[in-house]
């Protein structure tokens, strides 16, 4: 199973289907293709301790619970969760990788248009993203990836050391397996 490895709060946001577009920058060629499962893992990097808002749905503070659990995501809701660092923490199918472009691009299907106000999805008909603007970098030349179905893993699975797309350890994909086939994955 392919992998890749995004930075807390935004895995766990992805896990919880508020970020539906992870951006990088470039596209995943010949690596994960429309359709495809894969893993986000969540990075081993802490975020800044200072409160930060993400949107309007999340804020993330310091619990000081331990060094990896002390970490949350509480919602508007006033529902948390924590926020682990260093293992996959969900499943989520690819869509597409499209182009950031800017509003006077002007191109057909298949690219995400930011006038710095508006994110605009050009698939099949536009469909607007402004919501996703905050929660990562649309800057033109930059690939947003259309991520969904997220199946958020019900106890996380350790994995270090890797960046990019990459394939899970056969132990850690195992695991990862048993808990999405439980569900029909």
């Amino acid at each position: 199973m392919k992998a890749i490895v995004v930075r807390q709060p935004w895995a766990s946001l992805i896990a919880h289907a508020v970020k539906t577009i992870e951006t990088r920058p470039f596209r995943p060629t010949n690596t994960i293709k429309p359709g495809d499962q894969f893993a986000i893992v969540a990075g081993k990097a802490k975020p800044p301790v200072k409160a930060t808002q993400y949107g309007e749905w999340w804020t993330w503070a310091n619990r000081g619970v331990g060094p990896s659990r002390g970490w949350t995501l509480a919602g508007p809701d006033g529902g948390s969760t924590v926020m682990p660092f260093g293992a996959v923490v969900a499943v989520v199918k690819f869509g597409a990788a499209w182009p950031v472009l800017t509003a006077t691009d002007g191109r057909p299907d298949g690219h995400w248009t930011n006038d710095g106000e508006h994110l605009i999805g050009y698939g099949s008909f536009p469909v607007d993203f402004t919501a996703e603007l905050p929660l990562g970098d649309f800057t033109p030349g930059r690939y947003g990836w259309l991520l969904s179905d997220p199946h958020l893993l019900t106890t996380p699975v350790p994995v270090t050391g890797k960046q990019g797309v990459f394939n899970l350890p056969d132990d850690v994909e195992a695991a990862v397996r048993a808990q999405t086939e439980r569900v029909g994955l």
